[in-house]
Protein backbone atom coordinates (compact mmCIF):
# COMPACT_ATOMS: atom_id res chain seq x y z
CA UNK A 1 0.00 0.00 0.00
CA UNK A 2 2.92 2.52 1.11
CA UNK A 3 4.53 1.61 -2.22
CA UNK A 4 1.36 2.85 -4.39
CA UNK A 5 0.66 5.46 -2.64
CA UNK A 6 4.26 6.97 -2.89
CA UNK A 7 3.31 6.27 -7.01
CA UNK A 8 0.38 8.11 -6.94
CA UNK A 9 1.85 10.86 -5.34
CA UNK A 10 4.84 10.97 -7.93
CA UNK A 11 2.63 10.76 -10.72
CA UNK A 12 0.38 13.83 -8.68
CA UNK A 13 3.34 15.81 -8.94
CA UNK A 14 4.19 15.47 -12.21
CA UNK A 15 0.82 16.35 -13.64
CA UNK A 16 0.96 19.18 -11.70
CA UNK A 17 4.24 20.12 -12.95
CA UNK A 18 2.81 20.08 -16.53
CA UNK A 19 0.18 21.65 -16.37
CA UNK A 20 1.51 24.38 -14.21
CA UNK A 21 4.49 24.50 -17.37
CA UNK A 22 1.77 24.68 -19.91
CA UNK A 23 -0.48 27.29 -18.06
CA UNK A 24 1.82 29.49 -16.04
CA UNK A 25 1.82 30.52 -12.91
CA UNK A 26 -1.45 32.58 -12.99
CA UNK A 27 -3.69 29.72 -14.58
CA UNK A 28 -3.20 31.60 -18.15
CA UNK A 29 -2.51 29.94 -21.30
CA UNK A 30 1.10 30.34 -22.26
CA UNK A 31 2.00 33.08 -25.12
CA UNK A 32 3.01 31.25 -28.16
CA UNK A 33 5.54 32.62 -30.33
CA UNK A 34 2.65 33.91 -32.44
CA UNK A 35 1.04 35.64 -29.35
CA UNK A 36 4.44 37.57 -28.70
CA UNK A 37 5.04 38.87 -32.11
CA UNK A 38 2.12 40.18 -32.17
CA UNK A 39 1.54 41.52 -29.07
CA UNK A 40 4.96 43.95 -29.65
CA UNK A 41 3.98 44.44 -33.33
CA UNK A 42 0.24 44.01 -33.97
CA UNK A 43 0.58 45.50 -37.67
CA UNK A 44 2.60 42.42 -38.76
CA UNK A 45 0.77 40.43 -41.79
CA UNK A 46 0.91 37.47 -39.20
CA UNK A 47 -1.07 39.01 -36.90
CA UNK A 48 -4.47 40.32 -38.63
CA UNK A 49 -7.32 39.06 -36.91
CA UNK A 50 -5.31 38.30 -33.92
CA UNK A 51 -5.90 41.54 -31.72
CA UNK A 52 -5.59 44.53 -33.87
CA UNK A 53 -6.31 44.14 -37.80
CA UNK A 54 -3.22 45.34 -40.05
CA UNK A 55 -4.83 48.50 -41.95
CA UNK A 56 -2.54 46.94 -44.89
CA UNK A 57 -4.51 45.98 -47.52
CA UNK A 58 -1.45 43.41 -48.73
CA UNK A 59 -1.12 42.25 -45.21
CA UNK A 60 -5.00 41.08 -45.20
CA UNK A 61 -4.61 39.44 -48.84
CA UNK A 62 -1.52 37.99 -47.68
CA UNK A 63 -3.22 36.11 -44.43
CA UNK A 64 -6.15 35.06 -46.27
CA UNK A 65 -5.01 33.60 -49.61
CA UNK A 66 -4.91 30.11 -48.07
CA UNK A 67 -9.09 30.34 -47.53
CA UNK A 68 -9.30 31.78 -51.44
CA UNK A 69 -9.06 30.37 -54.40
CA UNK A 70 -6.24 31.81 -56.63
CA UNK A 71 -6.93 33.00 -59.83
CA UNK A 72 -4.05 32.76 -62.27
CA UNK A 73 -4.17 35.46 -65.26
CA UNK A 74 -2.08 33.76 -67.75
CA UNK A 75 -5.61 33.83 -69.80
CA UNK A 76 -7.56 36.73 -70.89
CA UNK A 77 -10.40 37.28 -68.48
CA UNK A 78 -11.89 40.03 -70.08
CA UNK A 79 -13.97 37.55 -71.85
CA UNK A 80 -17.57 36.90 -70.31
CA UNK A 81 -16.65 33.00 -71.18
CA UNK A 82 -13.18 32.66 -69.28
CA UNK A 83 -13.49 29.76 -66.95
CA UNK A 84 -12.42 32.14 -63.54
CA UNK A 85 -14.79 32.48 -60.13
CA UNK A 86 -17.78 34.99 -60.97
CA UNK A 87 -19.15 37.13 -58.29
CA UNK A 88 -16.26 35.27 -55.23
CA UNK A 89 -13.49 37.23 -53.80
CA UNK A 90 -10.09 35.28 -54.75
CA UNK A 91 -6.60 36.11 -54.88
CA UNK A 92 -5.15 36.91 -58.35
CA UNK A 93 -1.49 35.62 -59.26
CA UNK A 94 -0.44 37.79 -62.52
CA UNK A 95 3.40 37.81 -63.38
CA UNK A 96 3.32 41.23 -63.50
CA UNK A 97 1.45 42.76 -60.69
CA UNK A 98 2.04 39.66 -58.37
CA UNK A 99 -0.90 38.84 -55.71
CA UNK A 100 -4.09 41.09 -54.94
CA UNK A 101 -7.26 40.49 -53.78
CA UNK A 102 -9.97 41.45 -56.06
CA UNK A 103 -13.62 39.89 -57.38
CA UNK A 104 -14.90 39.69 -61.14
CA UNK A 105 -18.31 40.37 -62.11
CA UNK A 106 -20.25 40.38 -65.55
CA UNK A 107 -23.46 41.17 -66.40
CA UNK A 108 -25.65 41.76 -69.63
CA UNK A 109 -28.64 42.52 -71.27
CA UNK A 110 -30.20 41.07 -74.48
CA UNK A 111 -29.59 38.29 -76.28
CA UNK A 112 -26.79 37.57 -78.92
CA UNK A 113 -28.91 34.27 -79.65
CA UNK A 114 -32.67 35.06 -79.63
CA UNK A 115 -32.89 38.62 -80.54
CA UNK A 116 -29.62 39.28 -81.93
CA UNK A 117 -28.27 41.90 -80.11
CA UNK A 118 -26.60 41.75 -76.52
CA UNK A 119 -24.49 44.25 -74.32
CA UNK A 120 -22.70 43.44 -71.36
CA UNK A 121 -19.53 44.64 -68.86
CA UNK A 122 -17.22 42.28 -67.69
CA UNK A 123 -15.66 44.08 -64.52
CA UNK A 124 -12.51 43.27 -61.67
CA UNK A 125 -12.92 44.81 -58.53
CA UNK A 126 -9.58 45.31 -56.51
CA UNK A 127 -8.78 47.58 -53.49
CA UNK A 128 -7.22 50.14 -55.72
CA UNK A 129 -8.59 50.22 -58.97
CA UNK A 130 -11.59 48.84 -60.72
CA UNK A 131 -11.16 47.31 -64.35
CA UNK A 132 -14.20 47.89 -66.60
CA UNK A 133 -14.72 45.84 -70.09
CA UNK A 134 -17.87 47.03 -72.16
CA UNK A 135 -18.54 44.68 -75.15
CA UNK A 136 -21.52 44.51 -77.83
CA UNK A 137 -22.37 41.20 -79.47
CA UNK A 138 -24.22 40.96 -82.64
CA UNK A 139 -25.57 37.80 -84.08
CA UNK A 140 -27.26 36.83 -87.78
CA UNK A 141 -28.38 33.73 -88.68
CA UNK A 142 -29.05 31.79 -92.16
CA UNK A 143 -30.82 28.57 -93.13
CA UNK A 144 -28.39 26.53 -91.09
CA UNK A 145 -26.14 28.80 -89.60
CA UNK A 146 -25.29 31.30 -87.51
CA UNK A 147 -22.64 34.29 -86.96
CA UNK A 148 -21.91 35.53 -84.39
CA UNK A 149 -19.48 38.80 -83.82
CA UNK A 150 -18.63 40.29 -80.66
CA UNK A 151 -16.86 44.11 -80.11
CA UNK A 152 -14.32 43.91 -77.10
CA UNK A 153 -12.64 46.70 -78.48
CA UNK A 154 -14.40 49.35 -76.67
CA UNK A 155 -13.20 51.23 -73.81
CA UNK A 156 -14.78 53.31 -71.08
CA UNK A 157 -13.83 56.58 -70.30
CA UNK A 158 -16.45 57.25 -67.68
CA UNK A 159 -17.59 54.96 -64.49
CA UNK A 160 -21.27 55.81 -62.79
CA UNK A 161 -21.71 54.25 -59.69
CA UNK A 162 -25.64 54.01 -58.23
CA UNK A 163 -25.31 52.98 -54.01
CA UNK A 164 -28.74 53.78 -53.13
CA UNK A 165 -29.06 57.90 -53.44
CA UNK A 166 -25.59 58.21 -54.30
CA UNK A 167 -24.06 58.09 -57.25
CA UNK A 168 -20.09 57.60 -57.75
CA UNK A 169 -18.52 59.09 -60.92
CA UNK A 170 -15.39 58.18 -61.69
CA UNK A 171 -13.25 59.11 -65.01
CA UNK A 172 -10.73 56.91 -66.21
CA UNK A 173 -7.83 56.06 -68.69
CA UNK A 174 -8.21 52.39 -70.69
CA UNK A 175 -11.09 51.76 -68.97
CA UNK A 176 -9.50 51.32 -65.68
CA UNK A 177 -10.85 53.44 -62.13
CA UNK A 178 -9.03 54.44 -59.10
CA UNK A 179 -10.50 53.71 -55.89
CA UNK A 180 -10.54 56.49 -53.62
CA UNK A 181 -11.05 55.32 -49.85
CA UNK A 182 -14.48 57.34 -49.73
CA UNK A 183 -15.78 54.94 -52.32
CA UNK A 184 -13.95 52.18 -50.72
CA UNK A 185 -16.18 52.23 -47.47
CA UNK A 186 -19.45 53.07 -49.77
CA UNK A 187 -18.62 49.44 -51.39
CA UNK A 188 -17.57 47.68 -48.10
CA UNK A 189 -21.09 49.13 -46.80
CA UNK A 190 -23.51 48.44 -49.81
CA UNK A 191 -26.59 46.56 -48.41
CA UNK A 192 -26.52 43.22 -50.20
CA UNK A 193 -28.61 43.81 -53.56
CA UNK A 194 -27.86 44.82 -57.05
CA UNK A 195 -25.97 47.53 -58.23
CA UNK A 196 -26.40 49.98 -61.09
CA UNK A 197 -23.26 50.90 -63.27
CA UNK A 198 -23.20 53.12 -66.24
CA UNK A 199 -20.32 52.70 -68.45
CA UNK A 200 -19.43 56.10 -71.24
CA UNK A 201 -17.75 54.89 -73.87
CA UNK A 202 -14.36 56.70 -75.80
CA UNK A 203 -14.87 57.82 -79.22
CA UNK A 204 -18.93 58.14 -79.38
CA UNK A 205 -19.81 58.45 -75.96
CA UNK A 206 -22.72 56.20 -75.80
CA UNK A 207 -23.35 54.69 -72.18
CA UNK A 208 -23.69 50.76 -71.58
CA UNK A 209 -25.41 50.25 -68.03
CA UNK A 210 -25.60 46.60 -66.43
CA UNK A 211 -26.26 45.36 -63.31
CA UNK A 212 -23.82 44.24 -60.60
CA UNK A 213 -25.22 40.99 -58.91
CA UNK A 214 -25.48 40.40 -55.15
CA UNK A 215 -22.56 38.04 -54.92
CA UNK A 216 -20.55 40.52 -55.89
CA UNK A 217 -22.15 43.09 -53.86
CA UNK A 218 -21.37 40.85 -50.84
CA UNK A 219 -17.94 40.14 -52.12
CA UNK A 220 -17.02 43.69 -51.47
CA UNK A 221 -16.74 43.34 -47.83
CA UNK A 222 -14.50 41.01 -47.97
CA UNK A 223 -12.14 42.56 -50.68
CA UNK A 224 -12.52 46.37 -49.48
CA UNK A 225 -12.81 46.00 -45.73
CA UNK A 226 -8.71 46.75 -44.86
CA UNK A 227 -9.52 49.83 -47.13
CA UNK A 228 -9.43 52.73 -44.51
CA UNK A 229 -10.83 56.06 -45.41
CA UNK A 230 -8.69 59.04 -45.17
CA UNK A 231 -9.17 61.35 -41.87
Amino acid sequence: MDVLKASSLILLGASVGALLLTTGPQGAMAETATDVLCRKSPQNSQCVGQGMPSQSTNSYAATNKENLQVVNVDQDWRSPKAEIPWSEPVMVRDQFDGEYLAVFDKSHSGSAFWTGRESGVVTQWTPTKISVFPYKKTSSCGFLTCNNVMDSSLVGKALEIKLGSQVFKLDGEDSTFTVTPELAKALRSAPDEEVVIRVTLAGNGSTVKNKIGKGTVQSWKTVYQAVEPTP
